[in-house]
């Protein structure tokens, strides 16, 4: 015999709830994002790098240290980008939420002078 059960409404807790697998969705779009943004950010590394971007990378090249300044320099990148691109997606992930259609009419807007 089958229980019946309703399916949870959307809220804004929606995203802490557990899907069918057992896994939190969540952190799933946080981590997914992220290394999405790291790959982004390296790849902009690159570019700066490639296209000797004011300089930098014969800049770089003329100094001891080479290896740190990569080093930093895509790091750097890597975490700006990826906060940027993690924190993009739980904000918008909260927007989509709020166009979602309400159950029950709303009352009219009035105004007076």
């Amino acid at each position: 015999m089958q229980r019946m059960t309703t399916p949870p409404e959307p809220g804004p807790l929606a995203l802490f709830r557990r899907d069918p697998r057992g896994r939190r969705r969540v952190i799933r779009l946080v981590v997914f994002n992220w290394i999405f943004g790291v790959l982004f950010g390296w790849a902009c590394a690159g570019a700066t790098l490639i296209f000797d971007f004011a300089g930098l990378r014969t800049l770089m090249i003329a100094a001891d240290a080479v290896v740190p300044a990569v080093v930093l320099l895509f790091s750097g990148f890597a975490i700006t980008f990826g906060g940027l691109v993690a924190a993009t997606a739980v904000m918008l992930t909260a927007a989509d939420q709020d166009r979602e259609p309400h159950h029950g009419a709303r009352a009219p807007a009035t105004a007076r002078a």
